[in-house]
């Protein structure tokens, strides 16, 4: 039998995971829904907690999102200067191919330039994965 401090130590310990996880948000099952959370990140001048998130949603391993984030912090400065500070997130609109296919198209507005943002999922047999993900400043992507 386990002393009364451990016994109390544990309870304690259970309750709280308890809350926890009571209290964590149900992760996303919807592209839209994924994609709505990375961008959120963004809008919150966040970018490297979204591009965390993708590891997530990804079919990709781990090393390439991290990879990515080294990337984007490489480029920080330079992308700063160019584009400015983010000034908020639009959703632009949805490329349906299939059903098990879709890509999802953004707006990072920032003070001087946009950045576009396309986010492509695919359904397999039981969920959807984020298949890959580009961000740049080339604009054609908002209009085709």
């Amino acid at each position: 039998m386990l002393p009364i401090r451990r016994r109390c130590l544990l309870a304690s310990l259970l309750a709280i995971h308890s809350v926890v996880l009571a209290d964590a948000p149900e992760a996303p099952r919807e592209p839209k829904q994924m994609a709505d959370r990375v961008m959120a990140k963004v809008a919150a001048g966040e970018t490297e907690e979204g591009i965390l998130l993708c590891k997530a949603f990804s079919v990709d391993p781990n090393s390439k999102w991290d990879s990515y984030l080294e990337e984007i912090k490489a480029e920080r400065p330079s992308t700063l200067q160019r584009f400015g500070a983010t000034v908020d997130t639009q959703f632009v609109r949805e490329v349906k191919v299939s059903e098990h296919l879709v890509r999802l198209i953004y707006m990072e507005r920032c003070e001087k330039y946009p950045m576009a943002w396309a986010f492509t999922f695919y359904r397999g047999k039981d969920e959807w994965r984020l298949s890959s993900l580009s961000r740049d400043g080339g604009l054609d992507v908002l209009f085709y």
